[in-house]
């Protein structure tokens, strides 16, 4: 996966997509799910919003996403 690549294009996303999967993992883990099922939750919430990226003008700005026409 190449999330350098993706920090680069959009740190915001980046930032935001890493830091859930974080707190997934985290949750998890209060919940005692481990092992593979705790990493699937991390990799879950990694790409929750990765079709965020799927064009440049629908990436980086915070906030409301405009529909394309």
């Amino acid at each position: 996966m190449a999330l350098t690549a993706l920090k680069k294009y959009d740190n915001y996303t980046f930032t935001h997509m890493v830091n859930v999967a974080a707190l997934a993992m985290a949750q998890a883990r209060a919940l005692n799910i481990e092992g593979r099922c705790s990493r699937e939750f991390g990799f879950a919430a990694l790409m929750h919003d990765i079709g965020r990226c799927t064009s440049r003008s629908r990436c980086s700005p915070p906030g409301k996403i405009e529909k394309e026409s």
